[in-house]
């Protein structure tokens, strides 16, 4: 099970887009924590600030990915493909874990797909996610059914608004796999 959430991980580090996008999240820790000066947010004529102020994006780290796309599309590009590619699978295993009610195993799941979706500003799927780690690991493991439903939607709702950030739609759109859970 560990090699299920490594191996895309691993592909993420490969890629050598790890680095650049952990930096700046460290950074805007410390400027949420008062440590560092706020820097300026993107261009308010940007498009992708309509994508950001809709409710699936943390519009801070969409902030953050503009910036980088800014300087260098191509990488950040490929760290919100990695999530699109690789979010379906993961939640693939969630649902799994789900259904065969082992409350460490959906935590473990859970906290996985949650840091993806982080790394890429996916703030209300971490929410959904956050909470069933938290459940989990209270040994409260929640309805398959009821749970996978809404983080499908969730999901694809995420990868719809991600593919629709300015930077992204300068390239070939990312494929998205439909999502379908095994339940």
């Amino acid at each position: 099970a560990l090699a299920r959430v490594i191996e895309p991980r691993q592909k993420f580090h490969d890629g050598g887009l790890a680095g650049s996008i952990f930096a700046h999240q460290r950074r805007h820790r410390a400027r949420r924590q008062g440590h560092v000066e706020m820097a300026d947010g993107p261009a308010a004529d940007e498009p992708a600030n309509e994508a950001a102020s809709h409710d699936l994006l943390d519009p801070e780290t969409i902030g953050m990915l503009n910036q980088l796309a800014s300087v260098e599309a191509e990488p950040v590009r490929r760290i919100v493909g990695l999530f699109i590619e690789h979010a379906p699978p993961a939640l693939d295993r969630l649902a799994g874990e789900l259904a065969r009610g082992d409350s460490s195993a959906t935590a473990s799941a859970a906290h996985a797909l949650k840091s993806m979706a982080l790394s890429v500003g996916a703030r209300a799927l971490a929410e959904d996610l956050a909470l069933i780690e938290k459940n989990a690991r209270s040994g409260n493991v929640p309805s398959a059914t009821s749970a996978c439903e809404s983080l499908q939607q969730r999901l694809e709702a995420t990868n719809t608004a991600l593919n629709d950030l300015a930077w992204m739609r300068a390239a070939p759109m990312v494929e998205q796999r439909p999502v379908e859970l095994a339940i």
